[in-house]
């Protein structure tokens, strides 16, 4: 049987890829997927790309351009990556057109909401989400409830699930985008998770489930994704 090709986005080098961009990889071959490097497509068209696709996968990395959002820079904000805000906004705007499946993770979440004409908190007080050693250390840890009705509870198998942390912006309340639900949140009201019920299967976490510390855990979202991208019924349960 053919395996779905997954599209992942990354940022880096293109002859190079680093370590924290294989686990995504890694995840995706573990889960039945073939993947499909975008890093080496930046000048490509999206609708061609994404013609090629049978689902996309929205990597972690740097802040979204702030005036994606029509936001000033803050100081906490880092120069971002232009080119591969570029091609994920026009991406991910192909891939919802055609209904693929998308999985959001991290900055992936908040390209998701800036993408529905939503808008980011550019630094959480208190620097509390971010991985240690200043983003580049160990993953810091928190808990996260998740809505019981989500697709994301049903995957997770519990409404109460520890999750590594290493971002330090996130969306915001008060500008969600279009259609999207919010399906987690860490105790401090961190929005963790999302999902955009009027498409076949989108699903977006704040949270790291292709690092190798949380992967058995985050087993059945890579087994869901990929199932959906393949067109057969997901299983749910945890792993």
């Amino acid at each position: 049987m053919t395996k779905p090709r997954i599209g992942i986005t990354r940022s880096g080098s293109a002859e190079r890829i680093a370590p924290s961009y294989l686990s995504y990889h890694e995840r995706v071959r573990a889960a039945g997927g073939e993947l499909v490097d975008l890093h080496t497509a930046l000048d490509a068209s999206a609708g061609e790309l994404i013609a090629s696709l049978d689902a996309l996968l929205l990597s972690g990395g740097p802040d979204v351009l702030p005036e994606r959002y029509g936001a000033t820079r803050a100081p906490e904000t880092d120069q971002g990556d232009a080119a591969r805000d570029a091609l994920e906004f026009a991406l991910l705007d192909a891939a919802l057109a055609r209904d693929l499946p998308v999985l959001a993770i991290c900055r992936g979440q908040q390209v998701l909401n800036v993408a529905l004409g939503g808008a980011l908190i550019q630094h959480i007080a208190g620097d509390t989400h971010r991985a240690l050693d200043e983003g580049r250390g160990d993953s810091r840890w928190h808990d996260v409830t998740v809505e019981p009705s989500s697709m994301l509870a049903s995957l997770v198998d519990t409404s109460r699930v520890r999750t590594n942390s290493r971002h330090h912006q996130a969306v915001a309340d008060e500008a969600l985008g279009r259609s999207l639900v919010i399906t987690a949140r860490a105790d401090d009201g961190i929005i963790e998770g999302l999902e955009l019920p009027n498409r076949r299967w989108v699903l977006a976490v704040q949270w790291h489930p292709e690092r190798a510390e949380i992967g058995a855990q985050s087993r059945p979202l890579f087994e869901a994704f990929i199932a959906a991208a393949a067109g057969v019924p997901a299983v749910s349960g945890s792993g």
